[in-house]
């Protein structure tokens, strides 16, 4: 038996743009975050063909609604962070 609403799965394309230590997360060519030093500074949506929001990330801050969903990406961009980690870890032997 399930009680309440399933959650929907939602499927992001995601890019990874790396400028010094500024690392760009392209989630659906509509929404930006900037990671400087691994640290999330801001991010942007794009809301229309000539409209968009840019957010400069506070710790502490009170998310505004409309970057509600900025936790989840960055949840997603420190899954792919450490699947890309266990990916190239690679044991050296030396003789």
């Amino acid at each position: 038996m399930i009680l309440g609403n399933r959650a929907k799965k939602v499927t992001y394309e995601v890019r990874r743009t790396k400028k010094n230590n500024q690392v760009l997360w392209d989630f659906d060519k509509s929404t930006w975050i900037c990671m400087e030093n691994g640290i999330p500074s801001w991010i942007k949506k794009q809301e229309g063909p000539e409209t968009s929001s840019q957010w400069m990330i506070e710790k502490g801050a009170e998310i505004p609604q409309c970057f509600l969903d900025l936790t989840d990406k960055l949840e997603i961009i420190e899954a792919i962070n450490k699947r890309n980690e266990k990916d190239f870890s690679y044991n050296y032997r030396v003789y």
